[in-house]
């Protein structure tokens, strides 16, 4: 989904009002949302179910859709495995909206160059390859074989608040040397606030030379804002999923993204209230017991610890007796990007001695 110039114009419901003129300058934005992703996380997906939403949100004017596993292509039993593989969801997605752009995820070392293929081959349009950022060299094979397939690119630096604006910059501009289409900063933990979306975001689009992304968590309630930010700085290609849907404080809500930018003026393409009528029938059917944004989900942002790590502080906290947020701040104080399982050990033993004396 493109952004054109000229007023957002009500249409399709007599709830949606007039908005402001946009912007003749405002850049082309693509709305991508991976509900079907993210919100794998809350539940896996039936391929049937998978195709069900991307027609709804092809129904919209929404043409970029991330579905499959939360982790992406190649998960395996211990990332909690979809049910079906990435094949089925392809084929099944094509029958049902022929037009959608339909993308996965990949991360080195879960994913498989004959995956990938595989993928490709079943209709794939891009693929985002996700590495931790100090890990983005093992992204370069990915992102070469990817564009021998014929897909769109780009690159998701995960964790992108653990280096400097100007070190992801510099990170997004190899990416785009190995060949990325697009490289994404990304929320992690849902720790960022507006003005450090702003600073990174600027860096990046000033060195990399190719459109970029960002992709927000709202563990602070600060996705929407932060998806802003990112646009006002530069931004041309920002992630959201209905409802929220996603692990720890979710995610971008998509529906009031688009609410927020016919606000600002900013045209999408697409009719405000229509999105929120969509996003209740999905919610309400995929997932209409599920929460996210509690208290824990706040304490993870503040301490820049990403929640993939929460099961194992949630056991050790329970095992040595101490407060789960407290071995939060202690992990996350100790800056690892991937905290060990002797490292949570450590530190909540260390607090158990204290609280004993």
């Amino acid at each position: 989904m493109r952004a054109t110039e000229g007023q957002l114009r009500p249409r399709g419901d007599s709830v949606t009002r007039r908005t402001a003129s946009a912007s003749t300058d405002t850049p082309r934005l693509t709305l991508l949302d991976c509900s079907l992703r993210e919100g794998a996380y809350l539940r896996p997906f039936t391929p049937q179910e998978t195709a069900q939403v991307t027609a709804q949100l092809v129904g919209l004017g929404i043409s970029m859709i991330e579905i499959g596993h939360g982790v992406g292509i190649g998960a395996g039993p211990e990332h909690g495995a979809a049910p079906f593989d990435a094949e089925a969801y392809l084929d099944a997605v094509s029958a049902a909206a022929p037009h959608a752009r339909v993308g996965m995820f990949y991360i080195p070392g879960i994913g498989a160059a004959r995956l990938l293929e595989r993928a490709a081959r079943h209709g794939l349009n891009f693929v985002r390859i996700g590495t931790n950022v100090s890990d983005t060299r093992s992204g370069e094979r990915v992102v070469r074989q990817a564009k021998d397939l014929g897909l769109h690119v780009s690159f998701n630096f995960m964790k992108s608040y653990l280096c400097t604006p100007v070190e992801l910059a510099r990170l997004g501009q190899a990416a785009a040397s190995w060949g990325a289409d697009a490289v994404s900063v990304v929320d992690s933990a849902g720790c960022m606030l507006p003005n450090n979306v702003a600073e990174y975001v600027t860096q990046v689009v000033n060195l990399t030379g190719v459109p970029v992304g960002f992709h927000g968590h709202n563990n602070l309630q600060l996705a929407v804002a932060n998806s802003l930010a990112a646009i006002e700085s530069g931004a041309t290609i920002i992630d959201g999923t209905i409802r929220g849907a996603g692990r720890g404080g979710g995610n971008t809500p998509t529906e009031i993204l688009v609410a927020a930018l016919s606000m600002r003026g900013v045209a999408t393409g697409l009719d405000p209230v229509a999105v929120l009528r969509v996003a209740d029938r999905v919610s309400q059917a995929l997932w209409p017991a599920a929460a996210w944004g509690a208290g824990t989900s706040v304490v993870t942002a503040l301490n820049r610890f990403h929640s993939s790590h929460l099961p194992l502080v949630e056991i050790m906290a329970t095992f040595c007796g101490v407060d789960l947020w407290q071995l939060i701040a202690e992990v996350g104080a100790t800056g690892a990007e991937e905290p060990s399982r002797e490292l949570v050990r450590a530190r909540a033993a260390g607090l158990s001695g204290r609280r004993e004396q």
